[in-house]
């Protein structure tokens, strides 16, 4: 069997750390564990990541990918409210396909371990609300809503985004949250459109 590239198998590592967290939660990833899950040796492991921080950041580099989709998925769409409301809407179908995502990003216990790690998702975050803030410019400048300040509503659709999200992964994935979301998410540009 010919061995994997270098790329290759960081992203094998990457996929079962990732697994193992949304399994068995943020304390269970430990190198040793990690081996014994992919079938890696431990050494086989610390020659791709030094330690397991360097995974998590792995992970959320992954993050950016899906800013990069994002973007490119709302580009090409000039209704300024239909890029505001397939916005919100892909994050809910984003987490509907990888649920595990929602074990690293709602969990306080990951980045409490490094400074690295914080920075990495407060990047994320920032990165987030200037493309929310932007689609908000946009529609503002249109006169299609007046008199809010964009990138506070920003701030309140990553809230409204993440509470949804997580409510749904409290119920266990009980439900579709592409449906209960998009369906708030219709409520909530009722009252941003709303304000003249």
């Amino acid at each position: 069997m010919p061995r994997l590239k270098t790329e290759d198998r960081q992203n094998q590592i990457i996929n079962e750390a990732l697994q193992i967290i949304h399994k068995q939660g943020f304390g269970a990833l430990t190198i040793k564990e990690l081996a014994k899950k992919s079938a890696i040796s431990e050494p086989a492991i610390y020659r791709h990541f030094k330690n397991k921080e360097e995974i998590i950041l792995g992970i959320m580099d992954r993050m950016n990918v899906f800013d990069e989709k994002l973007r490119k998925h709302i580009d090409d769409i000039s209704d300024k409210e239909k890029k505001i409301y397939e916005l919100i809407s892909f994050h809910f179908e984003f987490f509907q396909k990888n649920p595990e995502y929602t074990s690293i990003l709602f969990s306080e216990d990951i980045f409490g371990n490094g400074p690295a790690l914080r920075e990495k998702l407060l990047g994320i975050i920032t990165q987030r609300r200037h493309v929310i803030c932007s689609a908000l410019e946009d529609a503002k400048k249109s006169r299609e809503f007046r008199g809010l300040n964009t990138c506070n509503l920003a701030t309140i659709i990553l809230g409204f985004i993440r509470v949804s999200v997580l409510q749904w992964r409290l119920s266990g994935y009980g439900y579709s949250i592409i449906e209960a979301g998009n369906a708030e998410a219709k409520t909530l540009l009722k009252l941003i459109y709303s304000h003249k």
